[in-house]
């Protein structure tokens, strides 16, 4: 967007869209971690600990309403806003880092995958991993469950993965089958009739070592101008 936008203009607009989304985060009790440009990554289950269930819907509600709220903003320069959102649920290490202007970050595979699982997302969906699928199978209650398949992942190979939908009162997730057990087991995890274990998050802050569960939610913005005969679409 910066290539195609004053870098002005790329500002106000960010600054609008994540004022909305820290509002979200507040509300869904979901930790802010970072934005980078038209980057945002938040996480449920750190830095205070919560159940990995638990964890998983804060998360997809944080999710969901970001993409409501972006439907519905149409920013003070007139542009309509479109997102990708990825999730994935796992292990991070968390920590506080550097001397001056000391920031909380987490690392690890998780974030990576969160991160592919956004970027192989589509245009305001919600894009989700197996193990994310697995904690929300069963405390799902509003939400529809849509498997995707196997999609080939960058630095992964194929996944398993999902979309998630608000469900309407007709929709139902309870007889959503597991991938088959003709496919061969992952490197981070069974699939077929073995289940899925909630995995724990060592996180790291100096002098203090805790476990967490949690899930990451990251997200990319493209934005086009309302205009009467066209659309302008930036990537």
């Amino acid at each position: 967007m910066v290539g195609e936008m004053p870098a002005m203009q790329v500002v106000n607009m960010l600054n609008e869209l994540y004022s909305l989304y820290d509002q979200l985060a507040e509300v869904h009790s979901v930790y802010k971690v970072e934005t980078i440009g038209d980057a945002f990554m938040c996480a449920g289950g750190v830095p205070d600990q919560m159940d990995p269930e638990e964890s998983a819907n804060h998360v997809i509600s944080m999710a969901l309403g970001m993409i409501q709220k972006t439907e519905e903003l149409i920013t003070v320069d007139g542009l309509k806003l479109q997102i990708r959102i990825g999730v994935h649920s796992g292990p991070v290490v968390a920590a506080v880092i550097g001397v001056k202007m000391p920031h909380y970050c987490l690392f690890g595979d998780t974030v990576n995958v969160a991160s592919r699982m956004e970027s192989n997302s589509e245009p305001m969906r919600t894009h989700i991993s197996l193990p994310t699928f697995e904690l929300l199978k069963n405390s799902s209650e509003g939400l529809m469950l849509e498997e995707r398949g196997l999609v080939e992942i960058k630095g992964k190979g194929e996944m398993f993965t999902y979309w998630v939908t608000q469900a309407t009162e007709s929709d139902s997730t309870k007889d959503l089958p597991l991938p088959g057990a003709h496919l061969p087991p992952t490197r981070d995890h069974e699939v077929g009739d073995v289940a899925w274990k909630p995995l724990t998050v060592e996180s790291f802050i100096p002098g203090n070592i805790e476990d967490y569960p949690m899930s990451v939610v990251q997200t990319r913005i493209r934005s086009h101008e309302i205009n009467k005969k066209r659309n302008l679409f930036f990537d």
